[in-house]
């Protein structure tokens, strides 16, 4: 009976693990961008293997204080939307996936990939 109850506990958490969905995924590559550091000289910045789904606040970009990052390039293989805001608002401009490269007049503080 012991054995019953174990083996059924044990299936029961499989089932549960493989029918719940991930909430994020990674997106494989690099997604970087030029920000401006407190020196006022331009700068690279990285995410390497960046979580989608999910909004992502561009370190470098995000108080107020702080000017917004350019010039973002993706070499993933999600879509990238960034916006001109914190938390994933304002503006969005869409960068393609593995070639896409944004420009200097488009400014972000916020990035999402796709699923």
């Amino acid at each position: 009976m012991r054995l019953r109850h174990t083996v059924g506990t044990a299936l029961g958490a499989l089932a549960l693990v493989v029918t719940v969905p991930t909430s994020a995924n990674a997106a494989t590559g690099e997604f970087s961008y030029t920000y401006v550091d407190l020196n006022g000289a331009n700068q690279f910045g990285y995410l390497e293997n960046p979580l989608s789904g999910v909004c992502l606040e561009i370190p470098e970009a995000t108080l107020p204080t702080q000017q917004p990052a350019f010039s973002a390039q993706n070499r993933t293989d999600k879509t990238a939307s960034t916006f001109s805001e914190p938390l994933c608002q304002g503006t969005r401009y869409t960068v393609k996936a593995r070639t896409g490269v944004g420009n200097a007049r488009q400014k972000f503080r916020s990035v999402r990939f796709s699923v």
